[in-house]
């Protein structure tokens, strides 16, 4: 049956091969590739597997042949035949194989076809470090068992500047530890710079770990300016092409369907590639589906300082993808024009008139697209240096108009730009909220609230992967909280956590301190625990900040009226004077580590506090401050009974009034007549 639906399908040009391929590898799955696979072979239709673009064919056919030892000994036997007919072999044949072979987690059998395989087809040390940057960051134990017996079988060494910076730009913490200590025993050390960030790191927030003295040199040793990560902007393509040079290399990788493009992008970073050129992006626009997709891949280059060739071709690559439109990407990426062509005015030209000519309007309309891409998209270099005017001159209106067209655009800003945009915009904007605002003359918002304005400018500049210094994140969370915006403040912390917990594990930028003079970026990976003390987060959300937390939200609750909801509460003002524990409640949620003990021991404080200053509002009588009424209240808002270790409201209120004699009545009164509270707690004292 399978050879039938080959037979059916099947024709003497690839294409029909590939739907072949396709159709039976539809209905009978990796049997039916490699029955098909006979069939090829028994045609005499070898020839067709090793055109550059029947590389998914292979793959699918040593995909099906790692199932069964036969079979891979029979691609072995098609290796020789094509070696022995003057081709190179088998294209990839270790590299592939054992790609296969250690996703399938069985060690044993991959190290005997591992011994095997390396006397026919010797990896070189790129294929090596391909190999292993595709497959490491799959946490699985069987495969990084597969890896670990790989490497210590003495294939390779020198994978250390490879395997631990790919590790750690994915934010994969656990194996990038894992490794190193497997590199150390295996006396395979650091040699490029591009470990730095590694190591610094891990001598920052894991002191205790002692160093090589390889480690401690590469992080001692001054960094040339070809190292830092944002490197000039080239005014033309000539600066570009020593780093193009290799783009036929990056564009192969790219374009293999084995290796995720995540990885190869890594891969090309790790490489010391700095900038990628139009073959490069059409092959990367080619693995992808969509204009969304291909718009992550280019910012994962711009991430890792990758630039773009300024090429009219990838240009309009460019506009396309961050424009949204499908077609055009698809067309350009997919077009027989030569992507140097476009560089050519004239030539442009002609090609329409050309195409008008033939009546091939959706090749003209193509080109008229791509001069409408050069028009309307200015260059990120043209935006920020418009940007970095505008703050010069102190104007914040027209630098919102900037950034949201930048936005649109998705066109980074530069760091430069972006501290110097927060310096003025949390400029007279302390950690205490004064009740003014900025008035803009002949403007539009006649007056301008400068928390709003700073918490709309940190959510806008968080989209260009740039650290916010913790010491503005505080200010905002100062602000909102002080002045009782208890819903913005929740809904803002939220924001700041899942910064560091992104839905793909990756490098996430900081900035250490408040004024921060190093020239290198610091970055931690998103795998690092919330708990360790050196973490943003574990920052921010000290105990101060927590008691704080608390204190607002009860401050501004009990000199108010209660809040009474008899529906179902989901906004931390809907809890009333377990506001602040509610907030505290979210942050644990999302992993903060939060006191419970010091919730226990602060929220009988502040009732002591209020009911002994009289800060009470005059409508919250004994019911509102009642046993049920309180327990249920911070219950429903922690999640779990806060109150059972609390100590005695009775004794706290007359530690209160010790020397305090003049407190009054209303202190006695409460103070003595403890029938509400006298069942609050356990102990009943």
């Amino acid at each position: 049956m399978i050879r039938k639906n080959c037979e059916d399908s099947s024709a003497q040009d690839l294409s029909n091969w590939r739907s072949a391929f396709q159709s039976v590898q539809t209905k009978h799955g990796m049997d039916g590739v490699w029955e098909c696979f006979e069939l090829l072979l028994q045609q005499n239709q070898l020839h067709q597997l090793l055109l550059p673009d029947a590389e998914d064919l292979r793959d699918d056919i040593i995909e099906a042949a790692v199932v069964d030892d036969r079979r891979i000994e029979k691609i072995i036997e098609v290796d020789r035949k094509l070696s022995a007919f003057g081709y190179s072999g088998w294209p990839d044949l270790y590299v592939k194989t054992m790609y296969f072979l250690v996703k399938k987690g069985d060690a044993q059998r991959m190290m005997v076809w591992h011994r095997r395989l390396l006397e026919i087809d010797p990896p070189g040390p790129d294929e090596i470090a391909g190999l292993f940057s595709s497959l490491v960051q799959n946490s699985h134990w069987r495969i990084q068992e597969c890896l670990g017996k790989l490497y210590a079988s003495g294939l390779e060494r020198q994978l250390y500047d490879f395997i631990i910076p790919a590790l750690f730009d994915a934010g994969q913490l656990k194996l990038a530890l894992n490794w190193r200590k497997l590199f150390i025993q295996q006396k395979d050390f650091p040699l490029a710079s591009r470990s730095r960030p590694f190591i610094r790191f891990l001598k920052r927030c894991y002191p205790t770990i002692e160093l090589t003295k390889e480690e401690s040199f590469i992080i001692s040793r001054p960094l040339s300016s070809e190292t830092l990560d944002e490197p000039p902007i080239a005014a033309d393509t000539s600066t570009f092409q020593p780093a193009l040079r290799r783009d036929g290399l990056v564009a192969k990788w790219f374009a293999s369907t084995w290796v995720s493009i995540e990885f190869a992008i890594n891969l090309v970073y790790r490489l010391g590639i700095e900038a990628v050129g139009a073959r490069s992006l059409q092959a990367l626009t080619l693995r992808e589906s969509t204009s969304e997709l291909v718009l992550v891949r280019l910012q994962h280059l711009e991430r890792l300082g990758i630039r773009i060739s300024p090429q009219v071709y990838c240009h309009a690559l460019t506009y396309f993808a961050r424009t949204g439109n499908d077609p055009l990407l698809r067309n350009l990426a997919t077009c027989d024009i030569h992507p140097d062509e476009f560089d050519n005015p004239k030539k442009r030209r002609t090609l329409r008139e050309y195409a008008a000519q033939q009546g091939d309007m959706e090749r003209v309309a193509l080109l008229r697209a791509v001069e409408m891409a050069i028009e309307n998209q200015p260059s990120h270099h043209e935006l920020n240096r418009i940007l970095r005017r505008i703050l010069y001159g102190r104007h914040l209106g027209k630098a919102k108009i900037v950034l949201d067209r930048m936005n649109a655009l998705q066109v980074s800003i530069t760091e430069d730009n972006a501290q110097r945009l927060l310096g003025r915009v949390f400029w007279g904007l302390g950690n205490h909220p004064k009740r003014w605002s900025i008035r803009v003359p002949n403007n539009a918002e006649q007056r301008v609230d400068p928390l709003d304005r700073a918490i709309r400018i940190v959510r806008q500049l968080r989209y260009h992967n740039i650290p916010i210094p913790i010491g503005y994140w505080k200010t905002l969370f100062y602000n909102l909280g002080r002045t009782g915006r208890f819903d913005e403040l929740e809904q803002l912390m939220i924001e700041f956590v899942q910064l560091f917990r992104p839905p793909t594990p990756r490098l996430i930028p900081i900035w250490d301190h408040w004024l921060e003079t190093s020239t290198e970026k610091q970055y931690i990976p998103s795998g690092l625990a919330f708990t360790h003390r050196q973490h943003p987060v574990q920052e921010v959300f000290d105990g101060p900040m927590q008691r704080s937390i608390l204190r607002w939200g009860f401050d501004h609750a009990i000199q108010r009226m209660p809040n009474r909801r008899f529906f179902e509460r989901t906004r931390p003002s809907d809890f009333d004077i377990a506001c602040g524990v509610r907030m505290l409640g979210s942050l644990r949620d999302q992993g903060v580590l939060i006191e419970k003990d010091m919730i226990s021991s602060q929220v009988p404080l502040r009732i002591s506090k209020a009911i002994a200053a009289g800060k009470t509002h005059r409508s919250r009588d004994s019911k509102e401050l009642s046993h049920d009424h309180v327990r249920e209240l911070f219950q429903e808002a922690w999640g779990s009974d806060l109150l059972e270790k609390m100590p005695p409201l009775g004794k706290t209120l007359k530690s209160r009034r010790t020397g305090r004699a003049n407190i009054g009545l209303r202190l006695n009164q409460w103070v003595d007549d403890d029938k509400e509270w006298k069942h609050l707690f356990r102990d009943g004292k």
